[in-house]
């Protein structure tokens, strides 16, 4: 693109208040990523342009200095400049559809082609800068637009001379970091010559300035009034409160934080200083639910078309939603929204998430849903009728039933592998679990399960909770994770004793991720102590590891580590056992890693002790295990005499019994099929007086949700 780049919005019509007050948000946002974006709007009638704004990007050698940014220099390469003006530029055009958005540059000009801007021969008249009957979206002021386009800026410093930095760091205003012409480190991103310093005005009292000049123009019929000059402005709170929540939707959504004291005071918002997005998006839900829920709440339904997939909205109507009081014709509505939503592709995943503090008055709606077979409904449809009843409030105990007979009713039906994890996932939804819970462990039992919301529903049960983790600990790939799902159980002092206990298992991955779950006046001893135990041992810690665990702390020896853990009070724990004697390891996690471990370190003394631990491996594949890979190829590199196939190598190592470990002897003593049948399955099982258990409380729990379907 050229030197100056210039953007308009074109059409007959003048700009709406709404599409001036998202205007307004879309400077303040991307005003914040190009230092200077701004929008001159007309304040009368312009036959053509209705808005316009030029820049001049500049490289960073050429960068000035402005008090308002963080320090070492404002500066920015023209590159980055231009790609986010057009990303600018498709947000603008989204906000006045009406209109058409044209760009310019010294060269050429830029129409919207349906897929991108395109370069085209524009028949425009650029107004000029210091032309009357403009004012700025921003924090611009008219008599600095001339001087901001001059050679040199003036009323500007040069910038600094900008050192090299030894760190990386990141400019929030100015974007990641680049390198300049001379290799000096310097912030770069999107960046043009910033105006002149100049106090800030409000938005709206400068525009109603021009209003006012607009009116004295057309009393001395000099000149003819824009409809926007013919909006009341003062006061929408009494004119337009539809207007005013709008207005308020729209400044949470564009994240707009620079509030002027009157539109604060007019809005009736309660913000800080300096407030950050969180805390206008906050206020703005309070505002809502305090002043005008039941107006707002029609507002939200409404709209939900263009809100629907909105996050910021849907914090918003979790607020709102909750403060108003049910009514019939507040049910009709949504009920409405929902069956209208529910079945639309793009849409139907957020539906709940934006109807949240209301689906209980939708539970009927997806109950008449539920009644056809889950395979048979579409997934998003399904999904989202399943998670309704898990919301249900009020409703939560007939929800849970109707799930469970749901459930019970589908599992035998052929597709029902595909859905089952996110069926049961909704049980962790719920605020009490346990109705859930005899479903869940049956339907783990039955297969695989990757979705960690399903095991955190069993975990979260007070009485089978802890219980569940420890079976679950001897299950293939979960170790670490029933380590992780400790702070699912509700009696923290109970699993914080269960995490005390795990800082002496047999595994050191198990080890080092009970540090996280023990008390936390305790977590930098148990830290200490852990690690004394990894010392001179056969472990293979990570980086990330340390630094998550131990950062800033050692490295020690074996003495300073358990000097650091008395420090706390934490006492000496077990040594770790080798990973040769982890071989035999009932820990399926445990077993693995530590095959893998003396596979890749290849010493000719533990083969035959890692050829019978392949035996037993391969027995306990046939009971549910992972099967481990071993590259015998290269053992054969260093021990010329090891057979090829499993049969020789069994043979092989009976003959070099020295030194094996007593389980593995028992494996060429009594055969690997029978020192497996000694080991725990490799996934969760249930016995048969167990399943029996578990099905009569899930059929009690069903009975309720059978008769509701079955209405």
């Amino acid at each position: 693109m050229g030197y100056d780049i210039g953007w308009a919005i074109v059409g007959e019509q003048p700009l709406a208040r709404d599409e001036l007050v998202d205007l307004k948000a879309h400077v303040a946002k991307w005003a914040k990523r190009i230092v200077g974006y701004d929008l001159l709007v007309a304040t009368s009638v312009h036959p053509q342009i209705q808005a316009h704004f030029m820049l001049r990007p500049q490289r960073a050698k050429d960068a000035v200095y402005d008090e308002h940014y963080d320090g070492d220099g404002a500066g920015g390469f023209a590159f980055d400049v231009i790609d986010t003006i057009w990303d600018a530029m498709e947000k603008l055009r989204a906000i006045v559809p009406r209109h058409e958005v044209l760009v310019q540059d010294d060269f050429f000009g830029y129409r919207w082609d349906g897929r991108k801007f395109d370069t085209t021969k524009l028949d425009l008249e650029w107004p000029s800068w210091d032309a009357e009957g403009w004012i700025a979206l921003g924090t611009l002021a008219l008599p600095a637009l001339q001087e901001r386009f001059a050679d040199r800026p003036t009323g500007l410093r040069p910038a600094p001379a900008v050192k090299p930095r030894k760190k990386r760091q990141r400019n929030p205003y100015l974007g990641p970091l680049g390198w300049d012409e001379d290799g000096g480190e310097r912030f770069v991103g999107p960046w043009a010559w910033p105006p002149a310093p100049e106090p800030e005005r409000p938005f709206f009292e400068r525009l109603d300035e021009a209003q006012a000049v607009a009116r004295e123009s057309l009393a001395n019929e000099t000149a003819l009034v824009s409809p926007v000059a013919a909006y009341e402005l003062n006061n929408p709170v009494a004119g337009d409160i539809e207007k005013v929540l709008d207005e308020l939707v729209h400044l949470a959504v564009n994240e707009v934080t620079n509030i002027s004291d009157e539109d604060r005071a007019r809005l009736g918002l309660d913000l800080p200083r300096s407030p950050d997005r969180w805390t206008v998006r906050e206020a703005i839900a309070k505002c809502l639910a305090t002043r005008w829920p039941e107006q707002a709440t029609a507002l939200f339904l409404d709209r939900a078309g263009e809100w629907i997939s909105s996050m910021v909205v849907a914090d918003l109507t979790r607020v709102v939603f909750a403060a108003v009081t049910p009514t019939s014709v507040l049910q009709a509505r949504v009920v409405d929204v929902w069956q209208r939503f529910i079945v639309d592709p793009d849409k139907s995943r957020y539906v709940t998430d934006y109807l949240r503090p209301l689906l209980p008055l939708a539970f009927d709606a997806a109950l008449e849903a539920l009644r056809a077979p889950l395979p048979a409904l579409e997934r998003d449809l399904g999904q989202e009728a399943i998670k309704t009843l898990a919301f249900s409030g009020p409703r939560a105990a007939d929800g849970l039933s109707v799930l469970v007979a749901c459930i019970r009713r589908d599992r035998r039906h052929p597709l029902w592998e595909r859905l089952r994890e996110w069926t049961l996932a909704a049980f962790d939804r719920l605020e009490t679990v346990r109705g859930g819970v005899p479903s869940v462990l049956i339907e783990i039992a039955s297969g695989e399960v990757r979705m960690s919301s399903v095991y955190r529903v069993v975990a979260r049960d007070p009485e089978r909770g802890l219980e569940f983790l420890d079976r679950l600990r001897d299950c293939t790939g979960l170790a670490e994770y029933s380590v992780d799902l400790l702070d699912a159980f509700p009696d923290h002092v109970a699993y914080e004793a269960k995490a005390v206990q795990l800082l002496s298992h047999p595994f050191w991955r198990v080890r080092m991720w009970a540090i996280s779950r023990v008390h936390y006046a305790m977590r930098e001893g148990a830290a200490a102590a852990v690690w004394a135990t990894f010392v001179d041992s056969d472990v293979d810690v990570e980086d990330r590891d340390r630094e998550r665990f131990v950062s800033g702390k050692g490295p020690y020896d074996r003495k300073g580590w358990l000097a650091e853990a008395a420090r706390h009070g934490v006492a000496e724990l077990p040594a770790l056992p080798t990973a040769v004697e982890g071989l035999s390891s009932r820990c399926p996690d445990h077993r693995s890693w530590a095959i893998g471990f003396v596979d890749k370190r290849r010493r000719v003394a533990d083969a035959a002790t890692l050829v019978l631990a392949d035996e037993l491996d391969l027995a306990l594949s046939h009971r549910g295990h992972a099967r481990a890979a071993i590259a015998w190829a290269r053992w054969r590199v260093l021990i010329d005499d090891l057979p090829v196939d499993l049969a020789g190598r069994s043979a092989w190592a009976r003959e070099r019994l020295d030194g094996v470990p007593a389980e593995l002897r028992a494996v060429a003593e009594r055969g690997a099929e029978t020192v497996a049948l000694e080991y725990p399955p490799g996934r969760f099982a249930l016995s048969a007086a167990e399943l029996d258990v578990l099905d009569r409380l899930e059929q009690d729990i069903a009975s309720r949700g059978e008769e509701l379907l079955a209405r």
